[in-house]
């Protein structure tokens, strides 16, 4: 059986943060890469399960990666977490490879309210001249309840999924995702712009493009741990 802590993340992960053991200012990375992060005030909490998670207040809180070449993904990507919201109608940053500002923005992840989409998934990134691929949103929403969320990217398509499921909208992309930045990858937040109010757990980023299945058997593998059946 697959352990859910000891063994390696699959072919292709660039972090893997699964929460182990829980305290300090470090969250370890479990993928070759070494991108531990480091922790500004989220908390450290334990579910039933007696799994780790962290929870952020949604005024300053954030974990931060290092800048690393494995980081600065170019075309394929995959981004995938378990998140627990603790409110409603409100923008919660999940992943990005972004410091504050508009400019030089690798990628990132996030739920978002904003018009007609609200509580939604949302995906953006820029190309090497500064150009927004963005309006990228789930039909799909986030409620206050732990869910797996997902987004894959590859040259043909963006598809977000929640809790193993494929959602309804499908992107084919206009630009290409080729930014390489110096910036910190965020969990949580990006400094000055937005903050996650809630809690977020098994965050994994891919330099490849993860099939549905693989989503599917990684939800399926985990939901246990969060009460989900």
């Amino acid at each position: 059986m697959k352990s859910l802590v000891c063994d390696p993340p699959e072919a292709g992960c660039v972090l893997f943060l699964p929460g182990l053991p829980g305290g300090g200012n470090c969250i370890h990375d479990r993928s070759p890469y070494g991108n531990q992060g480091t922790i500004t005030g989220a908390m450290w909490s334990r579910l039933a399960s007696g799994l780790f998670c962290l929870s952020f207040d949604g005024v300053d809180d954030i974990v931060r990666c290092a800048d690393s070449d494995c980081l600065d993904i170019t075309d394929n990507i995959s981004i995938i977490a378990w998140v627990k919201r603790n409110g409603l109608n409100h923008r919660d940053f999940i992943v990005a490879k972004r410091e504050g500002g508009a400019g030089n923005a690798s990628y990132q992840f996030e739920i978002a309210s904003d018009p007609g989409h609200v509580d939604a998934l949302y995906f953006s990134y820029q190309d090497s001249a500064g150009n927004w691929e963005n309006n990228i949103y789930s039909q799909g929403t986030i409620d206050a309840a732990w869910h797996q969320v997902a987004v894959t990217r590859g040259p043909q398509k963006i598809r977000f999924f929640i809790d193993g499921k494929p959602d309804a909208n499908e992107y084919a992309p206009a630009r290409s995702m080729d930014v390489r930045n110096s910036h910190n990858l965020g969990i949580g937040a990006v400094t000055g712009l937005a903050y996650l109010a809630g809690g977020v757990a098994r965050v994994r980023v891919y330099n490849r493009v993860l099939t549905a299945l693989e989503v599917q058997g990684l939800f399926h593998l985990e939901k246990s741990l969060f009460g989900v059946w």
